[in-house]
Protein backbone atom coordinates (compact mmCIF):
# COMPACT_ATOMS: atom_id res chain seq x y z
CA UNK A 1 0.00 0.00 0.00
CA UNK A 2 0.87 3.46 -0.70
CA UNK A 3 -0.23 6.70 0.69
CA UNK A 4 -1.37 10.28 0.10
CA UNK A 5 -2.75 13.05 1.69
CA UNK A 6 -4.98 15.84 0.65
CA UNK A 7 -6.84 18.35 3.16
CA UNK A 8 -10.22 20.75 2.85
CA UNK A 9 -11.38 18.55 -0.32
CA UNK A 10 -14.53 18.69 -1.27
CA UNK A 11 -15.18 16.03 -3.69
CA UNK A 12 -12.99 13.81 -5.06
CA UNK A 13 -12.32 11.76 -8.67
CA UNK A 14 -9.82 9.15 -8.07
CA UNK A 15 -8.10 6.83 -11.73
CA UNK A 16 -5.99 4.35 -11.36
CA UNK A 17 -4.46 1.32 -13.57
CA UNK A 18 -6.99 -1.05 -14.15
CA UNK A 19 -6.30 -4.10 -11.30
CA UNK A 20 -5.53 -1.35 -8.94
CA UNK A 21 -7.85 -0.20 -5.99
CA UNK A 22 -7.18 3.58 -4.75
CA UNK A 23 -9.89 5.38 -2.09
CA UNK A 24 -9.87 7.56 0.37
CA UNK A 25 -9.86 6.27 4.42
CA UNK A 26 -11.02 8.66 6.74
CA UNK A 27 -10.58 8.46 10.74
CA UNK A 28 -12.24 10.88 13.00
CA UNK A 29 -9.98 13.96 13.68
CA UNK A 30 -7.16 12.65 11.25
CA UNK A 31 -6.70 14.04 7.18
CA UNK A 32 -7.60 12.00 4.21
CA UNK A 33 -5.56 9.36 3.81
CA UNK A 34 -5.20 7.76 0.04
CA UNK A 35 -5.03 3.95 0.48
CA UNK A 36 -3.30 2.22 -3.11
CA UNK A 37 -3.64 -1.81 -3.12
CA UNK A 38 -1.43 -3.37 -5.88
CA UNK A 39 -3.35 -6.27 -7.78
CA UNK A 40 -3.14 -9.77 -6.52
CA UNK A 41 -1.39 -10.63 -9.79
CA UNK A 42 -0.55 -8.97 -12.34
CA UNK A 43 -0.90 -11.47 -14.99
CA UNK A 44 -3.60 -9.19 -16.63
CA UNK A 45 -1.86 -6.31 -16.59
CA UNK A 46 0.88 -7.52 -18.46
CA UNK A 47 -1.14 -8.62 -21.57
CA UNK A 48 -3.14 -5.64 -21.52
CA UNK A 49 -2.38 -2.47 -24.10
CA UNK A 50 -2.09 0.34 -21.94
CA UNK A 51 -0.94 4.03 -23.01
CA UNK A 52 1.59 5.64 -21.75
CA UNK A 53 0.16 7.21 -17.83
CA UNK A 54 -1.05 3.35 -17.31
CA UNK A 55 1.34 3.69 -14.16
CA UNK A 56 -0.39 6.86 -12.32
CA UNK A 57 -3.14 7.14 -9.93
CA UNK A 58 -4.69 10.96 -10.33
CA UNK A 59 -6.91 12.32 -7.91
CA UNK A 60 -8.71 15.56 -8.92
CA UNK A 61 -9.77 17.62 -5.60
CA UNK A 62 -12.17 20.37 -6.00
CA UNK A 63 -13.46 22.60 -2.97
CA UNK A 64 -15.51 25.65 -4.44
CA UNK A 65 -14.22 26.95 -7.44
CA UNK A 66 -10.59 25.39 -6.96
CA UNK A 67 -8.89 22.35 -7.97
CA UNK A 68 -6.08 20.41 -8.18
CA UNK A 69 -4.78 17.18 -10.04
CA UNK A 70 -2.12 15.11 -7.92
CA UNK A 71 -0.34 11.94 -9.00
CA UNK A 72 2.04 9.08 -8.31
CA UNK A 73 3.50 6.43 -9.88
CA UNK A 74 2.94 3.09 -9.47
CA UNK A 75 4.52 0.02 -10.37
CA UNK A 76 4.82 -4.08 -9.54
CA UNK A 77 8.32 -5.69 -8.93
CA UNK A 78 8.13 -9.23 -9.39
CA UNK A 79 10.69 -10.75 -6.40
CA UNK A 80 12.92 -13.65 -7.86
CA UNK A 81 13.38 -16.48 -5.67
CA UNK A 82 16.28 -17.81 -6.94
CA UNK A 83 15.61 -21.54 -5.49
CA UNK A 84 12.43 -21.52 -7.26
CA UNK A 85 14.16 -20.91 -10.44
CA UNK A 86 16.49 -23.55 -9.80
CA UNK A 87 14.13 -25.99 -8.76
CA UNK A 88 11.93 -25.22 -11.95
CA UNK A 89 14.96 -25.86 -14.25
CA UNK A 90 16.01 -22.49 -14.91
CA UNK A 91 19.74 -21.05 -15.17
CA UNK A 92 21.32 -19.01 -12.48
CA UNK A 93 23.92 -17.03 -13.88
CA UNK A 94 27.27 -16.59 -11.58
CA UNK A 95 30.06 -14.85 -13.13
CA UNK A 96 29.45 -15.82 -16.37
CA UNK A 97 29.09 -19.48 -15.33
CA UNK A 98 25.71 -21.40 -15.28
CA UNK A 99 24.21 -23.64 -12.86
CA UNK A 100 21.10 -25.08 -13.33
CA UNK A 101 19.58 -28.58 -11.11
CA UNK A 102 20.72 -30.83 -14.48
CA UNK A 103 24.20 -29.74 -14.23
CA UNK A 104 23.87 -29.97 -9.86
CA UNK A 105 21.83 -33.27 -9.98
CA UNK A 106 23.93 -34.67 -7.23
CA UNK A 107 24.15 -31.36 -4.88
CA UNK A 108 23.89 -31.26 -1.18
CA UNK A 109 21.23 -28.04 -1.74
CA UNK A 110 19.80 -26.74 1.61
CA UNK A 111 17.58 -23.26 1.88
CA UNK A 112 19.36 -21.69 5.59
CA UNK A 113 17.28 -19.06 7.24
CA UNK A 114 19.08 -16.29 9.69
CA UNK A 115 15.60 -14.24 10.75
CA UNK A 116 16.04 -15.81 14.37
CA UNK A 117 19.36 -16.16 15.13
CA UNK A 118 22.67 -16.33 13.18
CA UNK A 119 23.65 -19.31 11.51
CA UNK A 120 26.87 -21.28 11.05
CA UNK A 121 27.95 -22.82 7.98
CA UNK A 122 30.73 -24.84 9.22
CA UNK A 123 29.37 -28.08 8.44
CA UNK A 124 29.14 -27.69 4.93
CA UNK A 125 33.10 -27.58 4.99
CA UNK A 126 35.99 -30.01 4.76
CA UNK A 127 38.90 -30.77 2.92
CA UNK A 128 37.25 -34.38 1.43
CA UNK A 129 33.85 -33.20 0.01
CA UNK A 130 31.86 -35.39 -1.46
CA UNK A 131 29.69 -33.54 -3.67
CA UNK A 132 28.98 -29.95 -4.53
CA UNK A 133 27.54 -27.41 -2.10
CA UNK A 134 24.80 -25.06 -2.70
CA UNK A 135 23.19 -23.17 -0.46
CA UNK A 136 20.18 -20.84 -0.60
CA UNK A 137 20.28 -18.50 2.70
CA UNK A 138 17.46 -15.92 3.53
CA UNK A 139 17.18 -14.03 7.10
CA UNK A 140 18.93 -10.44 7.19
CA UNK A 141 18.29 -10.29 10.82
CA UNK A 142 21.41 -11.95 11.48
CA UNK A 143 24.49 -13.49 9.89
CA UNK A 144 25.49 -16.42 8.67
CA UNK A 145 28.66 -17.31 9.67
CA UNK A 146 31.81 -19.51 9.95
CA UNK A 147 34.28 -19.95 12.93
CA UNK A 148 37.37 -22.08 12.08
CA UNK A 149 39.51 -21.98 8.72
CA UNK A 150 37.49 -23.96 6.07
CA UNK A 151 38.61 -26.06 3.34
CA UNK A 152 36.72 -25.95 -0.24
CA UNK A 153 37.45 -29.35 -1.88
CA UNK A 154 34.16 -29.39 -4.05
CA UNK A 155 32.46 -26.79 -5.36
CA UNK A 156 30.39 -24.30 -3.05
CA UNK A 157 27.55 -21.78 -4.64
CA UNK A 158 25.96 -19.62 -1.86
CA UNK A 159 22.97 -17.43 -3.04
CA UNK A 160 20.83 -15.21 -1.54
CA UNK A 161 17.53 -16.58 -1.78
CA UNK A 162 15.61 -13.65 -2.33
CA UNK A 163 16.96 -10.31 -5.20
CA UNK A 164 15.25 -7.79 -3.16
CA UNK A 165 17.29 -8.93 0.23
CA UNK A 166 20.87 -9.35 0.73
CA UNK A 167 21.63 -11.52 3.50
CA UNK A 168 25.01 -10.98 5.26
CA UNK A 169 27.86 -13.92 5.68
CA UNK A 170 30.87 -13.19 8.34
CA UNK A 171 33.10 -15.92 8.15
CA UNK A 172 35.60 -15.70 11.39
CA UNK A 173 38.71 -16.86 9.51
CA UNK A 174 39.96 -17.97 5.81
CA UNK A 175 38.60 -20.26 3.36
CA UNK A 176 41.17 -22.64 1.98
CA UNK A 177 41.20 -22.84 -1.52
CA UNK A 178 41.93 -26.72 -2.45
CA UNK A 179 39.42 -27.59 -5.29
CA UNK A 180 36.79 -26.92 -7.13
CA UNK A 181 34.88 -23.38 -7.55
CA UNK A 182 33.30 -21.04 -4.79
CA UNK A 183 30.31 -18.74 -6.79
CA UNK A 184 28.64 -16.20 -4.51
CA UNK A 185 25.63 -14.35 -5.75
CA UNK A 186 23.53 -11.77 -3.81
CA UNK A 187 25.36 -11.78 -0.87
CA UNK A 188 27.28 -9.47 1.51
CA UNK A 189 30.07 -10.40 2.97
CA UNK A 190 31.46 -8.46 6.07
CA UNK A 191 35.07 -8.96 6.44
CA UNK A 192 35.62 -6.97 9.61
CA UNK A 193 36.78 -10.32 11.57
CA UNK A 194 39.50 -11.24 9.17
CA UNK A 195 42.14 -7.99 10.37
CA UNK A 196 45.45 -9.90 9.97
CA UNK A 197 45.49 -10.02 13.94
CA UNK A 198 45.59 -13.23 14.28
CA UNK A 199 47.13 -16.71 12.41
CA UNK A 200 44.80 -17.07 9.70
CA UNK A 201 42.41 -14.13 9.91
CA UNK A 202 44.33 -12.05 7.44
CA UNK A 203 42.29 -13.05 3.95
CA UNK A 204 38.78 -14.54 3.19
CA UNK A 205 39.93 -16.91 0.43
CA UNK A 206 43.42 -18.20 0.87
CA UNK A 207 45.52 -20.59 -1.96
CA UNK A 208 46.91 -22.56 1.27
CA UNK A 209 45.01 -25.94 0.24
CA UNK A 210 46.78 -29.45 -0.93
CA UNK A 211 49.29 -30.63 -3.02
CA UNK A 212 47.04 -32.04 -5.32
CA UNK A 213 46.45 -32.60 -9.50
CA UNK A 214 43.17 -31.23 -8.74
CA UNK A 215 43.37 -27.47 -8.69
CA UNK A 216 40.49 -24.83 -7.61
CA UNK A 217 38.97 -23.30 -11.05
CA UNK A 218 37.00 -20.15 -10.17
CA UNK A 219 35.90 -17.41 -8.04
CA UNK A 220 32.98 -15.74 -8.63
CA UNK A 221 31.73 -12.85 -6.80
CA UNK A 222 28.05 -11.43 -8.07
CA UNK A 223 26.15 -8.88 -7.04
CA UNK A 224 27.85 -8.88 -3.48
CA UNK A 225 28.70 -6.23 -1.38
CA UNK A 226 32.19 -7.34 0.18
CA UNK A 227 32.37 -5.21 3.43
CA UNK A 228 35.27 -3.75 5.18
CA UNK A 229 38.18 -5.08 3.33
CA UNK A 230 41.43 -4.85 5.36
CA UNK A 231 43.40 -7.33 3.78
CA UNK A 232 43.61 -9.04 0.44
CA UNK A 233 39.96 -10.83 -0.12
CA UNK A 234 42.17 -13.52 -1.77
CA UNK A 235 45.68 -14.57 -0.95
CA UNK A 236 48.36 -16.85 -3.05
CA UNK A 237 50.31 -18.87 -0.33
CA UNK A 238 52.89 -18.75 -2.99
CA UNK A 239 54.44 -22.37 -2.27
CA UNK A 240 55.17 -24.88 -5.33
CA UNK A 241 52.54 -27.61 -4.31
CA UNK A 242 49.78 -25.19 -4.47
CA UNK A 243 47.66 -24.47 -7.54
CA UNK A 244 46.41 -21.17 -8.65
CA UNK A 245 42.89 -20.16 -9.71
CA UNK A 246 41.88 -20.43 -13.70
CA UNK A 247 38.91 -17.68 -13.43
CA UNK A 248 38.34 -15.04 -10.93
CA UNK A 249 35.29 -12.83 -11.60
CA UNK A 250 34.26 -9.30 -9.84
CA UNK A 251 31.33 -7.98 -11.16
CA UNK A 252 28.28 -5.80 -9.99
CA UNK A 253 29.59 -6.09 -6.27
CA UNK A 254 30.05 -2.96 -4.07
CA UNK A 255 33.59 -3.61 -2.52
CA UNK A 256 34.10 -1.19 0.56
CA UNK A 257 38.04 -0.94 1.62
CA UNK A 258 38.90 0.17 5.12
CA UNK A 259 42.72 -0.37 4.87
CA UNK A 260 46.05 1.04 3.31
CA UNK A 261 48.30 -0.33 0.57
CA UNK A 262 46.69 -4.07 0.08
CA UNK A 263 45.51 -5.52 -3.01
CA UNK A 264 42.14 -7.17 -3.39
CA UNK A 265 43.45 -10.12 -5.37
CA UNK A 266 46.98 -10.65 -4.24
CA UNK A 267 48.80 -13.43 -6.47
CA UNK A 268 51.54 -12.30 -4.70
CA UNK A 269 55.06 -14.47 -5.93
CA UNK A 270 53.25 -17.53 -7.16
CA UNK A 271 54.90 -20.33 -8.86
CA UNK A 272 52.12 -21.66 -10.87
CA UNK A 273 51.47 -18.66 -12.71
CA UNK A 274 49.69 -20.73 -15.71
CA UNK A 275 46.72 -21.68 -13.77
CA UNK A 276 45.44 -18.17 -13.80
CA UNK A 277 43.87 -17.84 -17.00
CA UNK A 278 40.99 -14.93 -16.62
CA UNK A 279 40.37 -12.28 -14.45
CA UNK A 280 37.47 -10.03 -14.92
CA UNK A 281 36.52 -6.95 -13.20
CA UNK A 282 33.39 -5.17 -14.45
CA UNK A 283 30.48 -2.88 -12.98
CA UNK A 284 31.94 -2.45 -9.84
CA UNK A 285 32.48 0.14 -7.21
CA UNK A 286 35.14 0.21 -5.26
CA UNK A 287 35.02 3.12 -2.31
CA UNK A 288 35.77 4.75 1.01
CA UNK A 289 34.26 7.21 3.34
CA UNK A 290 37.87 8.63 3.32
CA UNK A 291 40.90 8.42 0.79
CA UNK A 292 42.69 5.32 0.74
CA UNK A 293 46.33 5.10 -0.37
CA UNK A 294 48.10 2.49 -2.77
CA UNK A 295 44.89 0.14 -3.27
CA UNK A 296 45.02 -1.89 -6.03
CA UNK A 297 43.00 -4.53 -7.90
CA UNK A 298 45.59 -7.25 -8.29
CA UNK A 299 49.04 -7.53 -7.47
CA UNK A 300 51.68 -10.43 -8.85
CA UNK A 301 54.56 -9.54 -7.65
CA UNK A 302 58.24 -10.56 -8.85
CA UNK A 303 60.29 -12.87 -6.51
CA UNK A 304 60.00 -16.54 -7.05
CA UNK A 305 61.38 -18.64 -10.19
CA UNK A 306 57.63 -19.95 -11.86
CA UNK A 307 57.13 -23.05 -12.58
CA UNK A 308 55.36 -22.34 -15.66
CA UNK A 309 54.82 -19.19 -16.79
CA UNK A 310 51.25 -17.05 -16.90
CA UNK A 311 48.96 -16.02 -19.44
CA UNK A 312 46.37 -14.24 -18.05
CA UNK A 313 43.30 -12.39 -20.28
CA UNK A 314 42.43 -9.60 -17.96
CA UNK A 315 39.17 -7.36 -18.37
CA UNK A 316 38.83 -3.97 -16.16
CA UNK A 317 35.74 -2.51 -17.39
CA UNK A 318 32.93 -0.19 -16.38
CA UNK A 319 34.00 0.63 -12.56
CA UNK A 320 33.76 3.77 -10.59
CA UNK A 321 36.62 4.09 -7.60
CA UNK A 322 35.57 6.53 -4.94
CA UNK A 323 38.63 7.71 -2.76
CA UNK A 324 41.32 4.75 -4.07
CA UNK A 325 44.35 7.14 -3.80
CA UNK A 326 47.06 5.51 -5.67
CA UNK A 327 50.80 4.74 -4.49
CA UNK A 328 51.21 1.33 -6.14
CA UNK A 329 50.76 0.08 -9.50
CA UNK A 330 47.01 -0.07 -10.08
CA UNK A 331 46.98 -3.82 -11.66
CA UNK A 332 50.63 -5.32 -11.93
CA UNK A 333 51.09 -8.36 -13.45
CA UNK A 334 54.79 -9.99 -14.53
CA UNK A 335 54.23 -12.37 -16.82
CA UNK A 336 52.59 -12.31 -20.16
CA UNK A 337 48.47 -10.61 -20.73
CA UNK A 338 46.29 -9.45 -22.91
CA UNK A 339 44.87 -6.25 -20.82
CA UNK A 340 41.30 -4.89 -21.45
CA UNK A 341 40.73 -1.21 -19.66
CA UNK A 342 37.92 0.53 -20.21
CA UNK A 343 35.63 3.11 -18.67
CA UNK A 344 36.36 3.47 -15.45
CA UNK A 345 35.74 6.48 -13.14
CA UNK A 346 38.03 7.78 -10.65
CA UNK A 347 36.20 10.22 -7.57
CA UNK A 348 38.28 11.10 -5.33
CA UNK A 349 38.14 14.06 -2.11
CA UNK A 350 39.64 17.14 -3.50
CA UNK A 351 41.98 17.15 -0.32
CA UNK A 352 43.66 13.60 -1.35
CA UNK A 353 47.14 13.68 -3.05
CA UNK A 354 47.00 12.04 -6.40
CA UNK A 355 48.96 9.14 -6.42
CA UNK A 356 50.58 7.18 -10.03
CA UNK A 357 48.31 4.83 -10.57
CA UNK A 358 44.91 6.40 -11.68
CA UNK A 359 47.13 5.83 -15.08
CA UNK A 360 49.86 3.29 -14.54
CA UNK A 361 48.06 -0.08 -14.72
CA UNK A 362 50.57 -2.58 -15.99
CA UNK A 363 54.23 -2.45 -15.18
CA UNK A 364 56.39 -1.63 -18.26
CA UNK A 365 53.11 -0.78 -20.64
CA UNK A 366 51.78 1.94 -22.35
CA UNK A 367 49.81 4.50 -20.17
CA UNK A 368 46.20 3.21 -19.84
CA UNK A 369 44.18 6.42 -19.19
CA UNK A 370 40.85 6.65 -17.49
CA UNK A 371 38.19 9.46 -16.14
CA UNK A 372 39.21 11.08 -13.18
CA UNK A 373 36.88 13.22 -11.43
CA UNK A 374 37.32 15.17 -8.30
CA UNK A 375 34.54 15.31 -5.48
CA UNK A 376 32.26 17.50 -5.07
CA UNK A 377 31.83 18.97 -7.88
CA UNK A 378 33.31 15.51 -11.09
CA UNK A 379 32.56 17.44 -13.93
CA UNK A 380 33.88 20.26 -13.57
CA UNK A 381 37.20 18.82 -13.15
Amino acid sequence: QRQMCIRDRENTMITAPEGWSAKFSKEAGKENVLVVTAPASSAKMMTRATADNSTDIAVLATSGKYAMIAKIQVSIKNRTDYKADFDNGKDITIGGITINNQIYSDADIQILDATDADVALDTYFSATMSKPVILFLTGTAHNFTTAGVKSISNDVIIIGQYDDEQVTLRPANCWKSCKGKLLLKNIKIDLSDLDGVASNTGYFINNAGVASSGDFTDICFDNCLIANVLKPIYYDAAQKGYFGINNISVQDTRIEVNAIKIALINIYKGFNLGDYKTFNFKNNIVYSQTPQEGVQILNWATGNTPLSDGVLSAEIINNTFVNMVGSNIFFRYQKGTSLTISKNIFDVSPEAEFGSYYYSFLESCTPQICLLYTSPSPRDS
